[in-house]
């Protein structure tokens, strides 16, 4: 069974969203239907719900603060600005972008081991180019007008990102969570992975093994979100979507109205 928080469960929730309408990916039935043949039953959530409810759980730590979320995951990050004030959820804008740590690795960073200084820089082009459409679109520009206060990035690079600036081993999740990361660390980081090898990145101490392969990838990334949003730091947040989920599931199982324009169909294990 799902439990909240004290001060959440009293919350009578106000829900102001303009999260755009759920949309499935054009492979989502072939998926659906795999994992119905194992008895599973799936739910898929677009990547602009993904965006929100990652939202929901990293503001717990940003109450009253406008912010822009952002979530780099291995295919896609998604962006969500607003504010959590007390009951009240105002999400302004939120879109998911095809720029990921896995899909620049895969696109532009695996020719070479280590990848060239133009494989880099076509990377960081793909970045740019994708971010500064949502950026502007949005008004997430640093010191626009309407413009979010602050920077927070949630996912394994960003944590990653800390562990190995910081040589946590092991990794403190305690010394990441609410860490802040400069835009000269992102780029003094970026500029030491892109120097080795991937067995190079798999000796770094903090940084786990499974993410060697990638997290040069995502380090372009989360360095050209900052240049596009020109915010001089970012803070790291542990908290993820998995937050944002817990949250929702608990409201639905209680009756209450969900913080997003979406909520999750539950079961009964027994």
């Amino acid at each position: 069974m799902w439990s909240l928080p004290a001060q959440l469960a009293r919350r009578s929730w106000h829900v102001r969203s303009r999260v755009p309408p759920a949309t499935h990916r054009s492979n989502s039935p072939d998926l659906g239907q795999a994992l119905a043949s194992l008895g599973l039953e799936p739910l898929v959530i677009p990547g602009e719900i993904e965006g929100a409810l990652t939202f929901l759980g990293v503001a717990q730590d940003f109450l009253g603060q406008r912010i822009l979320v952002a979530d780099n995951g291995g295919g896609s990050t998604e962006l969500a600005c607003g504010t959590l004030d007390g009951s009240m959820l105002d999400l302004t804008f939120v879109r998911s972008t095809n720029v990921g740590c896995r899909r620049l690795t895969e696109l532009f960073l695996s020719r070479t081991d280590p990848p060239s200084t133009a494989d880099v820089a076509e990377a960081h082009a793909f970045a740019a180019r994708l971010f500064s459409s949502v950026v502007s679109e949005g008004g997430l520009h640093c010191g626009g007008k309407g413009a979010p206060a602050t920077l927070v990035v949630t996912g394994g690079t960003s944590t990653s990102l800390v562990a190995i600036r910081d040589e946590l081993v092991p990794y403190d999740a305690s010394r990441v969570h609410l860490a802040t990361l400069s835009a000269d660390d992102v780029i003094g980081l970026e500029g030491r992975l892109a120097a080795l090898t991937e067995e190079g990145r798999r000796a770094l101490p903090g940084l786990q093994e499974k993410r060697a392969s990638v997290i040069l990838g995502g380090t372009i990334a989360v360095s050209e979100l900052m240049t596009q949003t020109g915010f001089p730091s970012l803070i790291v947040s542990e908290s993820d979507l998995l937050f944002g989920l817990s949250i929702t599931a608990a409201l639905t199982l209680q009756g209450q109205p969900s913080p997003v324009v979406w909520k999750p169909v539950l079961r009964s294990l027994t």
